[in-house]
């Protein structure tokens, strides 16, 4: 399962909602839902939006965590298959 790293990441940076809001031009509910992380599906061009705004990798916005009674939770960044060219 994935979980939300944006409201950790968005706070140690200092950076409020409506901020983000108005420097990306993304809709609050979008970014809500993402903090929330009640997001099914994401177009990528969202998140490279907001990884460069955050000043991070997109993988960086998610961390996998185990599901409950599964064993310990990691919180490491999802990595991301590169693409072949």
């Amino acid at each position: 399962m994935l979980r939300s790293n944006l409201k950790p990441l968005m706070e140690q940076r200092g950076i409020t909602l409506r901020q983000m809001v108005e420097d990306t031009g993304l809709a609050e509910m979008t970014l809500i839902r993402a903090r929330r992380g009640q997001i099914g599906a994401c177009r990528l061009d969202t998140l490279v939006c907001i990884a460069s705004y955050l000043g991070c990798e997109v993988n960086d916005l998610f961390s996998v965590e185990e599901g409950e009674g599964a064993g310990p939770q990691r919180k490491e960044p999802v990595r991301m298959a590169k693409e072949r060219v």
